[in-house]
């Protein structure tokens, strides 16, 4: 189910968007590389509607690299903003 009980998109399914957003990133761009770690900040519920989710690299090293997603509601509000670092590939 996508929906958590409060009739939102669970926090886990808008994780896995922003990771896959950054992962995508990184392989069309330098290979396959490896998530080191991720937060996430929730600013607000996603209860319908289209979201868009952008990944970005704030800095891209040759070993590692930190990463930003940013997903957005229907009307362009942010919703929640991860920041990750990556290991780039060998």
């Amino acid at each position: 189910m996508l929906l958590n009980p409060q009739g939102s998109l669970h926090g886990g399914v808008m994780e896995s968007v922003m990771d896959i957003s950054m992962g995508h990133l990184l392989h069309k761009t330098a290979g396959i590389g490896a998530m080191i770690e991720m937060k996430i900040q929730y600013l607000r519920p996603l209860r319908q509607g289209m979201v868009t989710c952008e990944g970005r690299f704030i800095k891209k090293g040759r070993t590692l690299s930190f990463m930003e997603s940013r997903l957005s509601d229907d009307a362009g509000k942010l919703a929640a903003i991860a920041t990750a670092t990556w290991k780039m590939p060998d």
